[in-house]
């Protein structure tokens, strides 16, 4: 059995814990959450399985890191924290576990992120022998490999195109959707993602167009 920890109680924290509790080769060691009120609570509790699975969540990092897990499934928010998602991860990494995350964008293309975030991955893994798998639904899965997939139905490809439509009013996740996005927000106002460089840097330039980054936008469930 591989122990793992999920590392958050959101969107993808929740799903992560139940998928974590239901495949018969992981064991659920550890739930670790920022917020002090979910601390002592059981995983089961707070992923809204219904029934308890014996582990309760902490916040205490060190510890649960100390034990040395297998695996971590890091689900904290990226979005409006990314310094301290980092930071997390590459203790994770140095700590010698597993880690996939849908938290830091700028590892989607790991070959072209910038130094100040790999250089640090990248020793963390030579000191502890972790390592980091960085995806997501959209970027992605929906961005990187539903294309290809759908494209093989065809015998001949002159282009790929992909949107999104999705209801955010459903979308629990308001500093992002009100606040990173502007959604609801006055018309005067600007919200980060559309700050100088954010739609370069989430969905290429045009030089790009047959790169990794090509056709990605900056979203994920945190």
């Amino acid at each position: 059995m591989v122990s793992t920890i999920v590392w958050g109680t959101g969107n993808i924290g929740r799903a992560a814990i139940r998928a974590v509790a239901a495949h018969p080769a992981l064991t659920l060691a550890a739930v670790l959450v920022h917020d002090p009120g979910k601390a002592g609570l059981d995983a089961g509790e707070l992923a809204g399985l219904g029934r308890r699975l014996g582990v309760a969540a902490t916040t205490d990092v060190d510890a649960v890191l100390g034990a040395a897990p297998r695996a971590v499934v890091y689900a904290a928010s990226g979005d409006l924290r990314p310094n301290e998602a980092l930071e997390d991860v590459v203790k994770a990494v140095r700590a010698g576990a597993v880690v996939v995350t849908p938290s830091l964008y700028a590892l989607y293309d790991h070959r072209n992120a910038p130094p100040e975030v790999r250089e640090p991955l990248l020793k963390a893994v030579a000191e502890g022998g972790g390592s980091l798998f960085a995806s997501g639904v959209d970027p992605g899965w929906a961005n990187d490999v539903l294309p290809l997939l759908v494209s093989g139905l065809a015998a001949t490809v002159d282009s790929v195109r992909c949107q999104e439509i999705f209801d955010y009013s459903t979308y629990d996740q308001p500093d992002s959707v009100r606040y990173l996005v502007g959604m609801g927000q006055p018309m005067d106002y600007e919200p980060p993602d559309a700050g100088a460089g954010r739609p370069i840097d989430g969905v290429g330039r045009p030089d790009q167009a047959d790169g990794p980054r090509a056709g990605r936008r900056a979203r994920r469930d945190p």
